[in-house]
């Protein structure tokens, strides 16, 4: 049956019956218009890409009247979010859409059906699922039947380098770096982090440093060169230099990106 995922549930888990309404294949884009004293007309220049809206159309049958208004209460209570979660839908499953729902649950009812319209506000972009960890021995020799949109890791005790396949059309806004050992300091081709122990994290998507502990995240950015290197999308791979200074045994280092797609 055909459905969606969100917020880490499916619709199937409430016996939905799921219509997709609209889904633009592509955002629109956000213009500016400018008027220019003394001339006709007007002047537009884009300005990135607008939301999308994706609607689908619901029915829920249940004959037990009291038992079908206990699951639309649960269905509300599962699209009732603050904030953006994952959307996947059936037929599209490779990818996910950042959503949060902007409807209430309004429902006709008819006999033992209640029917009702979802709506999702999504961002412009959509985003490549996670299906396995890329995992990369000594010799930087990839594992079989890998992924892209996945994790690099690499264990080394000396200097390398690591090139990652880019599969986005679009800029990547998902960037974490986790860096897992000790160390005077390690570079990453222009970012550098000093005083280096335990699991440190550069995420450059949110342009944050910090160390993470089981008591929780220490703040690094005085240790760090405020340098946060974004990946050129349009290259199609990332190259990353990697330098230690008195790195103590061997390092983990991860890339995590997320591709993204127009």
């Amino acid at each position: 049956m055909f459905g969606f995922k969100f917020n880490n549930r499916h619709t199937s888990e409430f016996n939905l019956c799921v219509k997709s309404e609209n889904r633009p294949f592509k955002p629109n884009f956000r213009m500016i218009e400018e008027k220019i004293e003394g001339a006709n007309g007007s002047q537009k220049f884009k300005d990135g890409y607008d939301d999308i809206v994706i609607s689908f159309t619901c029915e829920l049958e249940e004959e037990d009247y009291f038992l079908r208004k206990r699951k639309l209460r649960e269905i509300s209570n599962w699209l009732n979010v603050l904030d953006y979660k994952e959307l996947i839908i059936d037929d599209e499953s490779d990818i996910f859409y950042k959503a949060i729902c902007i409807t209430q649950l309004n429902t006709e009812v008819i006999g033992a059906v209640d029917k009702f319209q979802i709506q999702f506000s999504c961002k412009p972009f959509k985003y490549s699922v996670r299906d396995k960890l890329l995992l990369l021995n000594e010799n930087l020799t990839l594992g079989s039947n890998v992924k892209l949109g996945t994790p690099h890791f690499v264990t080394t005790s000396t200097d390398t380098t690591l090139t990652m396949d880019i599969d986005s059309t679009a800029e990547i806004e998902d960037f974490r770096i986790k860096i897992i050992g000790t160390m005077e300091k390690i570079k990453i081709n222009n970012m550098e982090l000093s005083n280096c122990f335990g699991t440190n994290v550069i995420d450059v998507g949110k342009k944050i440093v910090y160390m993470d502990t089981a008591q929780g995240i220490v703040n690094k950015m005085n240790d760090f060169n405020k340098i946060f290197e974004k990946i050129d999308y349009k290259q199609k791979e990332y190259v990353a230099v990697i330098q230690f200074t008195n790195l103590i045994g061997s390092a983990t280092i991860e890339f995590d990106f997320q591709n993204t797609y127009i």
